[in-house]
């Protein structure tokens, strides 16, 4: 299991790629929507256009206070203000004062991706090559300790920061923004990767990394992002008028069971789970068509689901 409370790295080597040509076209269609974040003239990490009106969406391990400057590829700058945080996703919404980039083109959040789609990550540095491993990962999100479903990217190892990149598909369309990684894993002479420096506790479905690796030469890092589908609901929610996230919840605190499943531990008053039936000493075995075999599964599950299912 993945504790992202401030597991954000700083890479350590230096230079940086050149892009392919079909990685080129897309990150020309997705850059002029990012916003280099900027504080006291140090980048510090980059933001996502999420509404033609100038709200833009970024992580909270790249901003260090209420304001700070966003640098567009035009060579514009914007005063960009801290308007709402999600605390279960620690993702924020800033707003760019006087905002007039016309024909500006809001980013979209891709549907899902298929395990070894080529990806893009978006660094104050420049962006540099990356691929999709999977979307079947499950962490636990810092400070509210709340299990969300995770996608698994990994990319070369660049220099400066990594938490908070933004990752984008060969459409240009966003994929996630990283909130945790791994510690970068030394490339071997012969471009095969053996191990992993660290790996996770606690969740079986977490893997070292595959033995060989399309980046010969340095490093390769594994980073983290939320599912697109929690993407998705979190910028939906900050273009709401009142900027609220709306996340499923059943009324229910739950832990492993002895056998496999989740063992119901409490249940809320006047929630979905009681007037579902739920009892304390219940232990659910399936939701859906999901086997259940431990609390983790059914938190992650639940957290993939729309509010009102």
């Amino acid at each position: 299991m993945l504790c992202l409370a401030a597991s954000f790295l700083f890479a350590l080597t230096s230079g940086q790629q050149v892009l392919p040509q079909s990685h080129r076209l897309a990150w020309e269609r997705a850059s002029s929507s990012v916003a280099i974040l900027e504080d006291n003239g140090v980048s510090i990490g980059t933001a996502a256009l999420i509404d033609s009106s100038g709200l833009f969406l970024a992580h909270k391990l790249s901003i260090t206070g209420d304001r700070m400057l966003g640098r567009l590829r035009s060579g514009r700058i914007y005063s960009l203000s801290l308007q709402a945080t999600d605390e279960q996703t620690q993702l924020v919404l800033l707003k760019a004062q006087s905002w007039n980039e016309i024909g500006s083109r809001p980013l979209s959040v891709a549907s899902g991706e298929a395990k070894g789609s080529p990806m893009i990550v978006s660094l104050p540095m420049g962006p540099i090559l990356g691929e999709f491993s999977s979307a079947d990962r499950s962490g636990v999100m810092g400070p509210n300790k709340r299990y969300v479903p995770l996608s698994e990217i990994r990319f070369e190892t660049p220099q400066g920061k990594i938490g908070g990149a933004l990752v984008f598909d060969l459409d240009g369309r966003l994929v996630g923004i990283l909130n945790a990684a791994l510690e970068p894993v030394p490339s071997a002479s012969s471009g095969e990767v053996n191990s992993v420096k660290r790996d996770f506790k606690g969740d079986s479905r977490s893997s070292a990394l595959v033995q060989k690796s399309q980046y010969a030469t340095r490093g390769l890092t594994v980073g983290y992002a939320l599912g697109v589908d929690v993407l998705q609901r979190v910028v939906d929610g900050f273009r709401r008028p009142d900027r609220q996230v709306m996340h499923p919840a059943i009324g229910a605190i739950f832990g492993d069971a002895a056998s496999p499943g989740a063992l119901i531990e409490e249940v809320l008053a006047n929630s979905t789970a009681q007037r579902a039936g739920l009892r304390v000493g219940d232990i659910v075995i399936k939701v859906d068509d999901k086997t259940i075999l431990n609390n983790l599964d059914l938190a992650t599950h639940l957290f993939r689901q729309k509010v009102g299912n």
